[in-house]
Parts: structure tokens; sequence; C-alpha cells
């Protein structure tokens, strides 16, 4: 989802690798967005009235700035979306403490010593090594490993703009779905 300067609420889905479709929530208009992969931009609408960079867009993909047509050397702006921000519950209240217990009695001296158990440790990788989905401590850490991937895989001279994450659905796709849907959320 993203948010134009004026409060706007846009959905952006790509059908096929060069053709997609932004959703206007408030009028549920639906316009058309290709993506040229010689220009390294995104086309809005048939007639293409507007475009964003692909190089801006994998440097900052929080915000996008939309350029007028005839603007495509003069590097002017017109419009500017940006990821909304999410919104916070409020806190919920502290619990009632619990009593404190009375002291246990002392256990009997075991015959054999025992070896404290630590807790299970998240197995540590070696870069390059291949993380399975339930080696990630949390989805935002595996979020911020795979936009670190995809935009060093983006900013690589002789790339072609395409994004392929190797053995994605085994590595984070339990944490944060599909590749698509992560892309397009």
């Amino acid at each position: 989802a993203w948010e134009g300067s004026d409060g706007s609420s846009y959905e952006v889905h790509f059908q096929r690798e060069s053709t997609g479709a932004c959703l206007d929530q408030a009028s549920s208009r639906s316009f058309t967005l290709t993506c040229d992969h010689e220009s390294q931009v995104i086309w809005w609408g048939l007639r293409k009235a507007y475009y964003i960079s692909v190089a801006d867009l994998c440097a900052n993909a929080d915000r996008v700035a939309w350029h007028p047509s005839g603007a495509i050397s003069k590097g002017r702006q017109r419009y500017t979306w940006h990821r909304p921000q999410p919104t916070l519950a409020p806190p919920a209240p502290a619990p009632e403490p619990a009593p404190v217990p009375a002291p246990a009695p002392a256990p009997a001296p075991a015959t054999e010593p025992t070896q404290p158990v630590a807790p299970p440790a998240v197995p540590a990788t070696e870069e390059g090594e291949v993380r399975s989905a339930a080696q990630w401590p949390s989805p935002e850490v595996a979020k911020a490993h795979a936009i670190k991937e995809i935009e060093e895989q983006l900013g690589e001279p002789g790339g072609d703009g395409r994004v392929r994450v190797p053995r994605w659905n085994q590595r984070y796709r339990q944490a944060l779905g599909t590749l698509r849907q992560f892309l397009e959320s």
C-alpha cells in the first residue's frame, strides 16, 4: 500500500513481469502500470503520463516520486508517495503482580551432578549459508535480510532489474509470504 502526499491510498499489483495495475482506493479507479526494462522506469497509464525511476525505487523502497513524462531528463517531480506508517496499538495495562511464593525446602542432594540446560539458540550461519524459515528470530529480521539481499542484487552492475531470490520459499515464505506478496507489500 502507498499513500499520496494528499492522503490518497493506492494499491499496486503486477499481474505479469512488465504489466501491473494501480488502484486508487478512494475512487476505485484502476490505472495501468508498465515496466520499461530498457529505460528502467515504470510508466503510469496507457498514455504514459507519469513515470518513476526503478533505480530511485530500489534506493528508497519507502518513497517514490512520480515525474511528468515530458520531464524525463529534467528531474521535476509531480506526485510523491510513501509507505503508510504503522499504527501502534495502545499499550496493554500492566498485569497485577503475582504473589511471592514461600521458599521451597532445599532439595535432597543428587546422586549425580546435573548440568544446567542452555536454551536452544538460533543456529549460526556462515556468510552465504542459507537459513531455513524456522531459523529467523523474528519476521522483522527475515524482512531486513530479504530487503538487503534484494537491494544488493538490484545494485549489481549489468543487472536487468528483475528480482530472483534463490530458494525463497524455503528461506523466507513462512515468515514473509511469497516473493510476489513481499514485493507488493
